[in-house]
C-alpha cells in the first residue's frame, strides 16, 4: 500500500494539516514545538483507536485536553494499492465524549461501509461476488457478439446484445450514482450494533488492505537505554516505539541467515568497530541480554555507546518491516550518531524504500539529514498563532535549486521549517 494522503483536523496543534507525499522517503524539519511530534502523535492515536477503541486511545494520552479542545477531530487517509487501486478511509471522533461520530471506507468503484453516529451500512460481500460475477457473464456475451458481423445478426442475437449492455451499464451505474453511501444492491442488512467506541475498520473489515495498513504503521521514539538492560521475551510482531524489545526482534532476525547478515554488514559500515551482535539468553529461559563484539572483544550493550544502540536499533525495524507495505515515522534519527553515519543511515532507508514497498517519514533538527534530502522530500513544518502548518518544500519553491539544500533551509530561502 502507497500513502496517497492524511488529512488531520482538530488534534493538538494540527488544526487542518494535510500530509500528500510524492515520494516514499519524507522528512518533516522544524524547530522544538512546531508541531512535528504531533504529527506522529497524531497518528498513533488513529492507530489505537482503530484497533483498540476510542476510550482506550483516549486512555493512553492521559488526559481528554492534552489530545483536543474541539468538538471534532477527523482523520482522512488515502492509500493505493498495487493494482492501482485507492482505499479512502474517513474517521471523525468526539474526543470530550468518547464516541466515533463518522466513519467511511470507499475505494475508487464504490463505497463499502458507511457510519453516522448510529447508523450503519456496509458492503455484502456475497452480493457483491454475485455482481462481479453476473457482470462478467455480460461481458463475456459482449465480447461474443462484437466480434460477430452485427449486420448479419439474427433480431434475437441482436437483442441479447442490447440487453447485456443495457445490464452492464445498469448494473455499473446504480453501484456508482451514489458516491458516499453503499449501493442499495450491495447493502448488508444483518448488521450488528456496534458501541459508538468501537470502529467498523476493525470489526468488519479486518482482511482488507486499509486496515493492514493502520496496524502495522509505527511510530519509533528509540530510548537507547531502554535496550541495554536484560527483559523478557515479549512482543514478537514488531519493535516497539521505544525499541524495549530489541532483543526479542533480533532474535527473530536471527532465524533469517540473510537479514541477519545484512544487519551486521550494515552496522559493521556504520559503525567500524562493532565485528558481531549476540543475544544471550539468562538463567531463565524468557531473559534476554544484548552483547557486542567491539574489537573481538565480547561487551555487554550497557557498555555500548547510545548511537550504536540507536543505529541497531533503527536497522533492525527497516530490515523487519522491509517486506510489509507499511509506513514507519522515525523521530530524530540523527541521535547521538555521526554525520558520515547519518548519511549512510539515510541512504540505507531510501535504498530499502526503491526496492521494497516500505514507507519511512523522519523527523529532524538535522543539516546532514537535510543535505541529503532531495527538495520534494522535505516537509516544513511550522506553527503560526499557535496552529501546525505542514507544506512541501518542492511545492512551496518549484523554483529552487537543490544544491546545498542544508544551507538554504538554515538561511530560510525554504521559507519554513527553521530549526529553532
Amino acid at each position: 500500500m502507497e500513502i496517497q494522503s492524511i488529512h488531520i483536523q482538530g488534534f493538538k496543534s494540527l488544526e487542518d494539516v494535510i500530509f500528500e507525499p510524492s515520494t516514499g522517503f519524507s522528512c518533516l524539519v522544524g524547530s522544538n514545538g512546531a508541531g512535528k511530534s504531533n504529527f506522529c502523535d497524531a497518528l498513533l492515536f488513529f492507530k489505537n483507536i482503530i484497533l483498540n477503541g476510542v476510550s482506550n486511545a483516549i486512555e493512553e494520552f492521559g488526559d481528554k485536553s492534552l489530545i483536543t479542545d474541539k468538538d471534532i477531530t477527523s482523520f482522512s487517509l488515502k492509500v493505493k494499492n498495487d493494482h492501482d487501486v485507492e482505499y479512502r478511509y474517513n474517521l471523525s471522533v468526539n474526543v470530550q465524549d468518547g464516541k466515533i461520530i463518522k466513519e467511511e471506507l470507499s475505494t475508487d468503484l464504490m463505497t463499502m461501509y458507511s457510519r453516522k453516529v448510529d447508523k450503519a451500512e456496509k458492503i455484502n460481500f456475497s452480493k457483491f461476488q454475485d455482481i462481479v460475477a453476473e457482470m462478467s457473464k455480460y461481458m463475456v456475451d459482449v465480447e461474443e457478439l462484437k466480434k460477430q458481423d452485427l449486420k448479419n445478426l439474427k433480431k434475437t442475437e441482436l437483442k441479447k446484445y442490447r440487453k447485456s449492455i443495457t445490464s452492464l451499464m445498469d448494473m455499473t451505474q446504480k453501484i456508482q450514482e451514489i458516491k458516499d453511501e453503499v449501493p442499495d444492491i450491495l447493502k448488508d442488512n444483518n448488521l450488528d450494533e456496534l458501541s459508538s467506541d468501537k470502529t467498523g475498520l476493525s470489526s468488519y473489515f479486518e482482511g482488507e488492505p486499509v486496515y493492514s495498513f493502520i496496524e502495522s504503521l509505527n511510530v519509533y521514539r528509540i530510548n537507547p537505554l531502554s535496550p541495554k538492560i536484560p527483559n523478557k521475551i515479549f512482543n514478537k510482531s514488531n519493535l516497539l516505539i521505544h525499541a524495549q524489545n530489541l532483543s526479542t526482534i533480533l532474535l527473530e532476525i536471527q532465524k533469517d541467515e540473510d537479514k541477519w547478515a545484512d544487519l551486521h554488514e550494515l552496522l559493521s559500515l556504520i559503525v567500524p568497530s562493532i565485528d558481531e551482535i549476540e543475544v544471550k539468553k539468562g538463567e531463565f529461559e524468557d531473559s534476554l541480554s544484548l552483547y557486542f563484539k567491539e574489537n573481538n572483544r565480547p561487551l555487554p550493550a550497557i557498555s555500548i555507546s547510545d548511537g550504536t544502540i540507536y543505529t541497531l536499533a533503527i536497522l533492525t525495524t527497516l530490515l523487519w518491516n522491509e517486506d510489509k507495505a507499511t509506513l514507519i515515522i522515525i523521530e530524530e534519527p540523527e541521535r547521538g550518531i555521526h554525520p558520515q553515519a547519518i548519511v549512510e543511515l539515510i541512504s540505507f532507508m531510501k535504498q530499502i524504500i526503491s526496492e521494497k514497498s516500505l514507507q519511512v517519514i523522519v523527523t529532524t533538527h538535522s543539516e546532514t539529514v537535510v543535505r541529503n534530502c532531495a527538495l520534494e522530500e522535505l516537509w516544513l513544518v511550522d506553527k503560526i498563532n499557535g496552529k501546525t502548518q505542514l507544506k512541501n518544500a518542492k511545492t512551496a519553491n518549484p523554483h529552487l535549486e537543490e544544491t546545498s539544500l542544508d544551507q538554504a533551509w538554515l538561511m530560510n530561502l525554504l521559507n519554513g521549517g527553521l530549526p529553532w
